[in-house]
C-alpha cells in the first residue's frame, strides 16, 4: 500500500500560464480592460485538480509587479485559491 506522504511525492504536476491560459484583457468601454478567464482552462485547471494533481500557475511576471495581485485577486474571485498550489515567476 502506498502511503500519503509517497502518494503527494508522486503527484503529477499540471501547470498553466497565467497570462493568454487562464485569463485575457477585455474591453471594458470607456475605462479600459478588465481581466476575464477563459473558461476551457479554467475547467481543465478544475478537471485536473479533481483528479489529484497539484496544479501550479506559470507567469513571465514578476513578484514585484503590481500585477501580480491581479493574479491572487483572480484566483479569489473564481474560487480556485485552493487549487492552486504555486504561482512560478519564470
Amino acid at each position: 500500500m502506498i502511503s500519503i506522504e509517497e502518494r503527494k511525492d508522486s503527484m503529477t504536476v499540471v501547470s498553466f500560464d497565467f497570462d493568454d491560459t487562464l485569463a485575457e484583457y477585455s474591453s471594458a468601454g470607456w475605462d479600459g480592460y478588465v481581466l476575464v478567464c477563459i473558461p476551457k482552462f479554467l475547467d481543465l485547471l478544475k478537471e485536473y485538480y479533481a483528479l489529484g494533481c497539484k496544479c501550479i500557475i506559470l507567469t513571465a511576471r514578476t513578484p514585484q509587479d503590481k500585477e501580480v495581485s491581479e493574479i491572487e485577486r483572480f484566483l479569489k474571485d473564481h474560487d480556485i485559491e485552493h487549487m492552486v498550489s504555486d504561482i512560478v515567476f519564470t
